[in-house]
């Protein structure tokens, strides 16, 4: 498959798009200064699925080939790949737990296996969860680490080799502004991605060498059925006036940012702000 950039070709044979759809979840969410614990079902999507599915469509939609993996929500995942095969685009899908090495390097191998090469891994695993320090279990800790940011490397470490033989390809990790600033009631969360901007920034420099373009974006809050369910139509408004441009980021507005870092082939070691204008220096 041939891109073309400001008339600079830019080949691509086959697309793997990572987008960990996560939908099982414990949330811990302050409403009106209480601590609140609310438990969703499978069916409930995050803002990852909601970040994925916009991902995945719109890398579809542009003729890529695309696989994604998940550990639930299969349903989502099938419904995705049968909407791309009959637009004609090729597409599968893969269950991975995506915190666990062998897993990665198992799903890493199909893919391969499947389409001959993988050009772009978009890293877009995560959970959430609202908890005071004191009240953050060792498993809470260990689960939130395990998601967010062992399934970043897991990939990357089983993918990146072969994008070092061929001296091309794109990582595209998917951060939070709270890894830029630290979220109150976020700290094993704002850790995680914390580490996921800092392991990009490494990445860059190591990969630059190989023309491996390693980047993320660092959304903030994002109209997601997650957001609508967790919070009433009061508290979103509230939220609303916090933010500079006077809204939620649309999915759909995250989705482009990744995209634009898959093509972008002179950027590498970016953190691309999605915040809306919040936590600006």
């Amino acid at each position: 498959m041939r891109r073309s950039r400001g008339g600079a070709a830019f080949y691509v044979e086959t697309l793997l798009l990572v987008l960990f759809l996560l939908a099982s979840l414990t949330v811990l969410v302050q409403i009106l200064g209480a601590a609140k614990r609310t438990s969703r079902e499978a069916r409930e999507l995050s803002t990852a699925v909601n970040i994925a599915q916009n991902a995945a469509e719109l890398f579809a939609a542009r003729g890529c080939n695309v696989a994604v993996t998940c550990i639930k929500n299969s349903e989502k995942a099938e419904e995705f790949v049968r909407c791309a095969r009959d637009k004609g685009c090729c597409a599968e899908y893969f269950t991975c737990d995506a915190g666990n090495h062998d897993n990665a390097a198992r799903v890493t191998s199909l893919v391969m296996g499947k389409f001959g090469s993988i050009d772009v891994l978009v890293n877009n695993c995560g959970i959430s969860e609202y908890a005071l320090i004191q009240d953050i279990t060792p498993d809470m800790w260990k689960r939130m680490i395990k998601t967010n940011l062992d399934s970043v490397y897991n990939f990357v470490n089983c993918v990146a080799p072969s994008m070092i033989s061929r001296k091309s390809g794109a990582i595209i990790n998917v951060a939070s502004m709270w890894g830029l600033t630290g979220g109150a009631m976020e700290s094993h969360y704002s850790a995680a991605k914390a580490g996921v901007v800092g392991f990009t920034k490494a990445l860059a420099k190591e990969l630059c060498y190989s023309g491996i373009t390693v980047n993320c974006v660092a959304p903030g809050p994002t109209d997601t059925d997650m957001m609508k369910e967790s919070f009433s139509e009061e508290e979103l408004k509230l939220l609303e006036k916090e933010i500079p441009f006077g809204r939620l980021a649309a999915p759909s507005e995250i989705a482009e940012g990744i995209y634009y870092l898959a093509f972008a082939r002179t950027v590498t070691g970016t953190v691309l702000n999605m915040s809306m204008g919040m936590g600006l220096d």
